[in-house]
């Protein structure tokens, strides 16, 4: 296996390895689809998010990184002259953040704080790159945090009770990313944990560990998927949707 300190484009940019993403787009659609997505580029929500790990998990990074802007008149000249002193801050490479997803990440942090669990589970390598070979494909993971014998990654919700979590997992695909996640880096799936971080008051911070069920299901998924991508690899064989057909090759509903 090879670890690298690296950017998130960089991480992204590198396209020879299999990624979690990747995966979860092979299970919930196609080899197909994951050939003809979009490059990746930072969306806004992604911009915001990537912000609420920094200050979780790196929190001077964040500071020398960040700055959150204070509410402004554009039209008044004494306003012109803040966003002029903002806009010279953006060229310097620092990355602007509103008033309120300042004041949104601080309650988190705050709440984050309290949470002696959580917190235990945020002690290790921070955002390292990992590269190694499962089921004979090169693949690549970036553990928001990789611990000596856990795995654990922070998930921003508005809901973060047990009972709207477990929905999120089968809806955005979790459970394949732990499985991924852990059988590239050799932990059970057991090990690891999400942290899970709601981004409006109370901002509750719970961890959730997955079911066996869901492990089995999770794994069983990301096997296939794997498998499918292979067999693209190895055979030029770009799958469709995995659903039943009809003798005429038609989708069956």
């Amino acid at each position: 296996m090879k670890t690298k300190v690296e950017s998130n484009e960089q991480y992204h940019s590198n396209k020879r390895y299999l990624s979690s993403s990747a995966v979860k787009t092979i299970h919930a659609r196609s080899v197909y689809h994951l050939l003809n997505s979009v490059p990746y580029g930072e969306t806004e929500a992604m911009k915001e998010g990537t912000a609420v790990h920094t200050r979780m998990l790196e929190p001077e990074l964040y500071d020398k990184t960040y700055v959150v802007m204070q509410p402004f008149n554009g039209r008044t000249n004494a306003g012109k002259a803040i966003k002029a002193e903002y806009d010279e801050l953006e060229k310097e490479g620092k990355i602007l953040l509103k008033a309120q997803q300042g004041e949104m990440i601080e309650a988190m942090y705050e709440s984050l704080q309290k949470n002696e669990l959580a917190k235990s589970y945020l002690v290790g390598d921070v955002e390292l790159s990992h590269y190694a070979e499962f089921m004979g494909v090169k693949c690549k993971v970036r553990p928001d945090v990789k611990g000596v014998d856990f795995i654990s990654d922070i998930k921003t919700c508005q809901d973060a009770s047990p009972r709207a979590f477990r929905y999120e997992i089968r809806k955005r695909g979790y459970h394949l990313q732990a499985a991924f996640y852990s059988a590239v880096l050799g932990y059970t799936m057991d090990r690891f944990k999400f942290i899970a971080m709601e981004k409006t008051y109370p901002y509750d911070v719970i961890v959730h560990t997955l079911s066996e069920e869901h492990q089995e299901e999770g794994y069983e998924a990301m096997v296939k998927a794997v498998s499918k991508w292979k067999d693209y690899l190895d055979n030029g064989i770009v799958s469709n949707y995995d659903w039943p057909t009809a003798e005429d090759g038609s989708f069956l509903l």
